[in-house]
């Protein structure tokens, strides 16, 4: 192609030919851009696509738009080392006819030793070299990058929009290849699983780990939790007495071995500090504790027991002790359904009992109906309205009334009674 027609913006027939139907239009904004960048190329050139050396003396135009591509960690591409002695870098006039559009699809991976990224277009230096160009061809270009910032998920085949994250591992020679969702999903599985090692780049090709803040990052809430007890545990872990148990959690064990037995916080196993992967059924240290403990229970038992039997006849004593005392020195209330016990301190022998108001004598324990005394005939008061115990109606005494036989009478020496009470 002329410089000519580089000028006149007019495509090549070599150019159309070589794309296919459905790409026209967008490789047609590719070269509308492509042109801005053209400048006055003299001398010879390595072609950083096909990497054949052309000698284009002077006058001629060539594309520097190669000058504002990167990759993902910003490596330019104008690699001196492989071009030919004397040859500067470019892009010669057949690559040149795709470079942009293919640069956009992804087809063009970073020069740089060591570096699998692919490249991408610099919009703000295309902006730049646009800022005279119609508002509309930016605008196509920019949707065009837009629509093309995609890659193919190589867990679940399909295509993706590009994260600004980029890969999982920031020492990662690669772009994204997997999208979060897949990752999440693969990250939170070894988390429950307890394989905090196993996370790495996905990327079968790069398996780099990825740091705990990018981890956090890309799972869950419920398995962040997880994951940071994980990292506690591992982080404690170094501390010699740390022990793991069978579920996947663990503790630190202060006493060491002067007491092998460590019971799990997480899970009720019992554990051996010394012998920790040991089954406890054939623990000796285990079985030591155990009948130890075992011992110790009987003896606790034994010991309750034992005081359990010396309270309880210490209240048989007591209850007796209380019974005897109060037979002594109390008297039960004469009326039917009560049963109350009186004491006297002293006084008259008019009694009136505080649970049913009864009115009595307290030394025959006659009742006095309607506040009306009366006495049996054998009252040792020297009473004058008096009755013979036959005679008595005694419907509404209690079974028993008179039978306090172990009251102490030496307590109611003195006692008297009102002329009016006699």
């Amino acid at each position: 192609m002329s410089a000519a027609d580089r000028a006149s913006g007019s495509p090549s027939s070599s150019g159309t030919d070589s794309a296919e139907q459905d790409d026209f239009e967008p490789w047609k904004i590719c070269w509308e851009v492509n042109l801005a960048f053209y400048e006055v190329a003299s001398g010879p050139q390595t072609c950083l696509v096909c990497w054949k050396t052309n000698d284009y003396g002077g006058g001629v135009y060539r594309s520097t738009l190669w000058m504002s591509v990167r990759c993902w960690s910003g490596h330019g591409q104008g690699n001196f080392d492989a071009c030919e002695p004397g040859a500067a870098p470019g892009i010669c006039a057949r690559c040149d006819q795709d470079y942009l559009l293919d640069v956009l699809k992804g087809k063009h991976a970073c020069r740089r030793k060591g570096c699998r990224r692919l490249v991408r277009v610099n919009e703000g230096m295309v902006r730049k070299r646009l800022a005279s160009a119609p508002a509309e061809t930016l605008n196509s270009f920019s949707a065009l990058v837009e629509r093309s910032k995609v890659f193919e998920c190589m867990v679940h085949c399909d295509e993706v929009a590009c994260s600004d994250d980029g890969p999982p591992a920031p020492t990662c020679a690669h772009d994204q290849n997997v999208c979060d969702d897949c990752v999440r999903t693969e990250f939170e599985g070894k988390i429950r699983a307890n394989r905090l090692k196993d996370l790495k780049c996905l990327d079968p090709d790069c398996r780099k780990e990825v740091p705990s803040k990018r981890v956090r990052e890309l799972v869950g809430p419920e398995a962040r939790k997880i994951y940071d007890k994980k990292l506690a545990l591992t982080s404690i872990s170094k501390n010699p007495k740390f022990r793991w148990c069978k579920c996947g959690s663990g503790q630190i064990h202060a006493p060491g071995e002067t007491s092998p037995e460590w019971k799990c916080l997480n899970c009720p196993r019992q554990n051996c500090y010394v012998c920790n992967d040991i089954d406890i059924t054939t623990c000796a240290h285990l079985r030591a504790v155990n009948a130890a403990r075992k011992h110790q229970q009987e003896q606790q038992r034994r010991a309750a027991r034992a005081a359990l039997e010396k309270k309880q006849a210490e209240e048989r004593e007591n209850t007796a002790a209380t019974r005897e005392h109060l037979a002594r020195t109390s008297k039960l209330c004469p009326k039917k359904d009560c049963g109350l016990r009186i004491a006297r301190a002293a006084g008259c022998g008019h009694m009136t009992c505080r649970g049913c108001s009864t009115e009595f004598c307290w030394v025959c324990k006659v009742i006095w109906k309607n506040r009306v005394p009366l006495h049996l005939d054998t009252c040792s008061l020297a009473a004058t309205k008096k009755t013979t115990l036959a005679a008595l109606d005694k419907s509404d005494y209690a079974k028993g009334w008179q039978d306090d036989s172990r009251y102490d009478d030496s307590a109611d020496e003195g006692i008297w009674l009102l002329d009016g009470h006699r």
